[in-house]
């Protein structure tokens, strides 16, 4: 009797510690079915939860409201609060902005409380519970946008207007034929990233405070702010038929600042150059004047270096590029006829004409100079660069292929005469 109360007591202890590391083991895998009542609080929110996902799987809000039929209107307003900088070498330039949009949606009324006239919506409440455009910068540069703030304003009526401040690395088109004197247009251009013309169409906002630019937005910078305009771009481009809206700022340069940093240095190497026709030509001064008119090259086409770095790559002519090119010519043609004069006055020993060459170039240098000058300030609006580069190279080829010939002339004849004179005075 006693064996058999052991036995049984023996079977119940180990059914019992089998039990309980069943119930643990199960319990650290997560499945906690049988381990607690069905209708506890936890299981009621958990099936409002699942009630609720349901509910807005079957919601309609993510379609447009004219899903089928005309394209919705949304209204949009570009305020530009301040340009920071313009990149033209890499074609950017960095703004912060203040971004209108507004829509009609009746559906949004039963958001409005009771009492209340509207209401502001966070952006994250504001995609899950209402349609939205999806309208944004879309020139910007990649990775470029940064949103400061969003709101969504919601009235009583289901219009809604969404105002958000962002700041941008634009990507822009510059037009630089002109430069230093050019004028440029800043885009700003916004539009939809899933909806296409026939879908979406932006219709401009009236008022100064839904568009423009703050004042004083470019104090402190090379331009000068003009006017602004907002309009509406209908673009097709392929099968990508969209509506955008743009604001375009219109700003010239102030020039005043490349003259004085770009423009007067090249002249002032020019004139060091020019001035080494004034150092006689005897044998102490040979290598002064070579120098001089060398290193002056050298000296702007290092300036012409700064030039390029501060423009963008292109393919045709820039006012400045028909400028640095002008003066290049101009110095090279100053050191051959610099080396011209030496060489009659040592090599081929023709001191006077040597003397007279150096005396022309005094004159002549200044004269092509202001000719060549004279035809490139005519325009500075960069038209026209094509021709007045044509004339300009050749009227430096005229005078090179005139005057280079007759001064080797009368060096060889003034030498000739030398030689004669020498043979009469041997007999």
């Amino acid at each position: 009797m006693k064996m058999q109360l052991c036995l049984t007591s023996l079977l119940s202890l180990s059914y019992a510690l089998v039990a309980a590391a069943w119930s643990e083991s199960h319990v650290a895998k997560g499945d906690l079915r049988g381990s607690r009542p069905l209708h506890t609080e936890d299981s009621e929110s958990f099936l409002e939860e699942d009630s609720s996902v349901s509910d807005m799987d079957s919601d309609d809000s993510h379609l447009r409201p004219n899903a089928g039929g005309l394209p919705d209107i949304v209204q949009f307003g570009i305020f530009c609060k301040h340009v920071f900088g313009i990149d033209m070498k890499e074609g950017t330039f960095t703004a912060d902005a203040v971004l209108t949009f507004r829509w009609a949606d009746p559906r949004n009324a039963q958001l409005v409380p009771a009492g209340l006239q509207s209401v502001t919506l966070p952006p994250h409440v504001a995609r899950k519970k209402i349609w939205l455009p999806d309208v944004g910068i879309s020139n910007r540069a990649l990775k470029g946008i940064d949103v400061i703030s969003t709101a969504f304003i919601i009235e009583k009526s289901g219009l809604v207007t969404k105002v958000e401040r962002v700041l941008g690395v634009i990507k822009n088109k510059f037009f630089v034929r002109a430069f230093p004197f050019d004028k440029q247009v800043l885009k700003l251009r916004v539009a939809s990233s899933t909806l296409m013309l026939d879908e979406l169409q932006l219709v401009p906002l009236n008022g100064s405070h839904y568009f423009g630019v703050n004042e004083g937005v470019f104090a402190g910078s090379d331009f000068i702010f003009q006017k602004t305009n907002q309009t509406e771009v209908q673009e097709e481009d392929g099968t990508l038929r969209k509506s955008r809206g743009e604001l375009s700022i219109y700003v010239d340069r102030m020039s005043d600042t490349y003259v004085g940093a770009l423009l007067m240095p090249e002249a002032l190497i020019m004139i060091i150059s020019y001035s080494a026709f004034w150092f006689p030509l005897t044998a102490p001064f040979a290598m002064p004047r070579v120098a001089t008119a060398l290193i002056a090259f050298l000296s702007l086409m290092t300036l012409s270096l700064r030039t390029n770095a501060m423009l963008p790559v292109r393919g045709g002519l820039s006012w400045m590029d028909l400028f640095e090119s002008n003066a290049q010519s101009l110095m090279f043609c100053s050191a051959v006829l610099n080396i011209l004069a030496l060489s009659g006055h040592h090599s081929f020993e023709a001191h006077d004409t040597a003397r007279l060459i150096n005396h022309e170039l005094k004159v002549a240098f200044p004269v092509l100079a202001a000719i060549t000058f004279a035809v490139i300030f005519n325009r500075t609006d960069g038209s026209g660069l094509e021709w007045m580069a044509t004339i300009t190279q050749f009227v430096h080829v005229l005078f090179a292929a005139v005057y280079v010939p007759f001064c080797l002339y009368r060096l060889r004849a003034e030498v000739a005469h030398d030689d004669a004179q020498k043979a009469l005075q041997q007999k």
